[in-house]
């Protein structure tokens, strides 16, 4: 006889049964008949203890096993009768979660594993058939998380989510850089948040962080210094590289507001934008386009490129800051970087580009973690917030099918369950 290790998920032991037999067998599904032992209670009216078996009402559960085998359970329900006040009375039922809240276990794990997917709590309701009240009860009741231990490389970044319990737009995300893994949700990113959370922290384990990879959001870094001052930090180079083009972007709306919305430069550097801050590749520049502005004439985006240059002296001045620093990146070492990164903020410093001025500042603030960027760490490679940036977008799409996450904690613990495949397994 086959087994039904499905039994084992409601907390029924087969020894425990009175009848336990195989009913129907096929390829593709199996039928068990069980009834469980006769138990001694009280009758609920009266208080006696002269309850007798009336009869049985059956009741039929499917389930799908990982086998994908078809499992049907008949179970007999057993009825009781008092014999002093004729009062009937079912005994409990292992199928149906007892009380006010009558969902089965197997009703349970199907809601948990479309939260894992990440549908929204209202589709959930239809597939599911209850109410999303009943599906947030759920994730209240049976979903538990709990911080993991801090690793030695931790990736920090935050994102939106509008806690308005807080008054706080940005919400913290803390993961392992070389697991992958979810260490903690924050509702904020505010220093008091990340000071309360590390001081509830073992000491021991935070001495055992040794990297904390990071945007240039001063309080993460002052907050983690606090309880560990030999900590590492390094810049992504994303966000530092941001600042470049962000650099050369803001000269470009100066330039163009100096226009009238109907003058040909105006037009120029709306329409064709991309070209100042895309990477200069001969191949990709030969490609013809009809310029609308320029009398439709036909032109290479070199030559478009070098119209928009002539336009100001300032835009020529921030195109060749920005991309005499982009293009360098990928061929340096850490020591070629760190001396290039010296060169580079005199350069920006000195400028005469206000937008270029405040990068230069800003790099020169962060310049021994912007060098630490370059530093071979993971096996000989440079680390980033490439995987935790990741993680932000899916968190990014689970609050655009759910139409918004108002309630933090049920976001914290939807993010767990989705990124992790045991959001109760300690580590």
């Amino acid at each position: 006889m086959r087994d039904i290790n499905i039994l084992s998920l409601f907390g029924i032991d087969v020894e425990d049964l009175e009848l336990y037999e195989e009913a129907d067998s096929s390829p593709d599904s199996v039928t068990f008949l069980i009834r469980k032992r006769k138990e001694d209670f009280s009758c609920k009216a009266c208080g006696s203890f002269h309850m007798v078996t009336k009869d049985y009402k059956p009741k039929k559960y499917v389930f799908n096993s990982m086998t994908g085998i078809k499992v049907n359970i008949l179970f007999e329900h057993r009825r009781y009768v008092c014999k002093d006040c004729g009062k009937t009375l079912m005994e409990p039922n292992p199928f149906v979660k007892g009380g006010n809240y009558k969902v089965s276990p197997k009703k349970i794990l199907e809601v948990i594993n479309y939260l894992k997917d990440g549908l929204p709590a209202t589709l959930i309701s239809k597939y599911s058939f209850i109410s999303v009240s009943s599906v947030n009860h759920i994730l209240d009741t049976f979903v538990k998380v709990k911080r993991r231990r801090l690793p030695e490389i931790i990736s920090i970044d935050e994102f939106c989510s509008f806690n308005s319990s807080i008054e706080s737009k940005y919400s913290c995300l803390m993961i392992d850089y070389l697991r992958g893994i979810v260490i903690d949700v924050l509702p904020s990113r505010r220093s008091c948040w990340i000071d309360k959370y590390l001081s509830e922290v073992p000491p021991e384990e935070i001495r055992n962080v040794k990297y904390v990879v990071m945007d240039m959001y001063k309080p993460y870094k002052d907050c983690f210094r606090k309880y560990n001052p030999s900590i590492t930090f390094v810049v992504d180079a994303f966000h530092y590289v941001s600042y470049v083009t962000d650099a050369m972007e803001r000269v470009r709306v100066r330039v163009m507001k100096k226009f009238l919305t109907t003058e040909t430069e105006y037009k120029l550097l709306k329409r064709y934008r991309k070209l100042l801050l895309t990477k200069y590749e001969p191949d990709s520049y030969r490609k013809l386009k009809r310029v609308k502005m320029l009398d439709d004439q036909r032109m290479y985006s070199s030559e478009i490129l070098s119209q928009i240059l002539d336009i100001d002296k300032d835009l020529e001045d921030a195109y060749d800051l920005g991309h005499t620093f982009l293009k360098t990146l990928d061929s340096l070492d850490y020591d070629k970087f760190k001396a290039f990164l010296g060169t580079t903020i005199i350069r920006f410093k000195c400028s005469g580009l206000k937008e270029f001025n405040r990068v230069g500042e800003t790099f020169e603030n962060w310049r021994t973690e912007i060098e630490n960027s370059y530093l071979p760490i993971d096996n000989g490679k440079r680390i980033s917030n490439a995987r935790i940036e990741g993680r932000n977008n899916k968190i990014k799409t689970l609050k655009k099918v759910c139409y918004g996450l108002t309630n933090f904690e049920h976001m914290k613990k939807r993010i767990f369950l989705i990124f992790d495949k045991d959001p109760t397994k300690k580590q």
